[in-house]
């Protein structure tokens, strides 16, 4: 596979209109032989969750809890759960929250 690389230019806005949302792209690679890496653009500095969740709902491995800078960031997941074990084969959901705003995100882990 290539490499994916992202740019995030700034464009002009006006006083009064509003940042763009919280933008999540599709995890590279998906499928995933172990790690997957996920890109997102935070409108402004704040506070950001994200966890990997398997298709039951349940929580398996919680990616952030912190404060991150408004701009391009990068989480990964190596595929491993909470305790470091390697997760298992399978569909997985990235859940993003930051201010408000939420988004989810599919990825499989192919081992």
């Amino acid at each position: 596979m290539g490499a994916v690389s992202f740019v995030v230019t700034a464009t002009g806005v006006a006083s009064g209109e509003s940042l763009p949302q919280l933008t999540v792209f599709p995890a590279r690679p998906n499928p995933a032989p172990s790690a997957t890496t996920i890109h997102l653009l935070i409108p402004r500095p704040g506070r950001v969750e994200a966890d990997v969740f398997d298709v039951s709902g349940r929580r398996v491995r919680v990616l952030s809890r912190g404060l991150m800078e408004g701009g391009a960031q990068t989480l990964s997941w190596d595929g491993r759960d909470q305790r470091g074990n390697p997760a298992g084969s399978g569909v997985y959901f990235v859940r993003v929250r930051n201010e408000g705003n939420e988004r989810t995100l599919k990825t499989v882990l192919v081992r």
